[in-house]
């Protein structure tokens, strides 16, 4: 993993559960918050920077909690755990599109493999956040309330699949939704995307986060940055991992079902 620290938030209150949750996290050196509620739970998520979310979807409103947890922003970590009881609770947990679905008891082993597969998931993430170096020649098209656009020639120093920093002459407006125009290779493709600028400085830089990255674009800038660093292992895929009482008797372990 790399050496930024891993922050979940745990929403649940059944105790045997909270204490594999503590001990197998502290062994991997996560900082864990726990809510007993939905409402702080939701309250946390505004507070404090987090990676990954492991809900218990045996309390009430678990669906709500991870609806809001995926709903927090094109940039932010959508990684769920959910743990459940009953076949029925584990079904509305897949439902709800959880990474990983366990049920209780917990196991310990379960939760060490389930939690290496979640954290290499993380790591992916935080490989595709890792700002590369452009130095290319951009331009920032702003449309105007008169619906004319207005173009600003600029530079991308360094760009990521969340963001980027350029450079200006001119002021570029705060918080006002741009596209981002131009090209990873020359000759290649002319690539266009939306975002808004987040920060300034008096020395005509820029911080921009994207808002709407079209597949197409998103598969370029992904290409384009494993050709850079093409030394960065690759990651295990995402996987859902059923652990049933039944199954950890006769294997000692949960089954891992692909999601491809």
């Amino acid at each position: 993993m790399s050496d930024l620290k891993t922050a979940a938030l745990v929403l649940c209150q059944h105790p045997e559960s909270l204490g594999v949750i503590d001990q197998v996290f502290g062994q991997h050196n996560i900082d864990t918050v726990t809510a007993t509620t939905s409402w702080a739970a939701r309250k946390l998520m505004h507070e404090k920077t987090l990676d990954l979310l492991l809900a218990d979807f045996d309390e009430p409103e678990a669906a709500e909690t991870v609806d809001a947890w995926c709903a927090r922003g094109p940039n932010s970590s959508k990684v769920v755990i959910a743990l459940g009881t009953s076949s029925e609770t584990l079904h509305r947990a897949r439902q709800k599109h959880s990474h990983f679905v366990m049920q209780k008891p917990l196991n310990g082993l379960v939760m060490v493999r389930t939690l290496k597969i979640c954290l290499s998931a993380l790591m992916k993430k935080r490989r595709a956040e890792t700002r590369m170096v452009a130095n290319l020649p951009a331009l920032a098209i702003l449309r105007q309330e008169n619906g004319k656009t207005k173009d600003f020639p600029l530079t991308l120093i360094d760009i990521s699949q969340g963001g980027a920093c350029v450079k200006s002459v001119a002021p570029l407006p705060l918080q006002k939704p741009l596209d981002l125009a131009f090209r990873l290779d020359t000759p290649g493709p002319l690539l266009q995307l939306t975002g808004k600028i987040m920060w300034t400085e008096s020395n005509g830089f820029f911080g921009m986060r994207f808002t709407q990255v079209p597949p197409n674009v998103a598969r370029s800038l992904a290409a384009w940055m494993t050709a850079i660093d093409a030394n960065d292992p690759s990651v295990d895929k995402v996987v859902e991992v059923v652990a049933t009482q039944e199954q950890l008797q006769s294997q000692g372990h949960g089954r891992y079902l692909h999601r491809i």
